[in-house]
C-alpha cells in the first residue's frame, strides 16, 4: 500500500531540513512525498531540489503562490 506524505511549505529553509529528515528516516518502503510550496522567496526549493536527489522514493513539489496553509493542503490531498 501507498503511503502519501504531504507538506505544505512557505519560506521554511529554517525548519524544513529537519522535516525532511523525519520523513527521510522513515523505513516503510512504499512512500511518496508531495510537497506543495507557496512561492517561497528564501532558500527552500534549493533544499527541496538537493532531498529529492538523495533519496530513492517519488517526491513530487508545487511551487505556486497559494491562498494559506489550508489550500496548500488541500493541493496536497487532491494530488494524493
Amino acid at each position: 500500500m501507498l503511503v502519501s506524505i504531504i507538506t505544505a511549505t512557505y519560506n521554511s529553509a529554517k525548519t524544513l531540513p529537519k522535516a525532511l529528515e523525519g520523513v527521510k528516516c522513515q523505513q516503510y518502503p512504499y512512500k511518496e512525498h508531495i510537497i506543495i510550496d507557496g512561492g517561497s522567496k528564501d532558500e527552500t526549493l534549493s533544499i527541496i531540489e538537493s532531498y529529492k536527489a538523495s533519496v530513492s522514493y517519488r517526491v513530487k513539489v508545487i511551487s505556486e503562490p497559494g491562498d494559506s496553509i489550508y489550500d496548500a493542503l488541500n493541493k496536497d490531498l487532491r494530488i494524493a
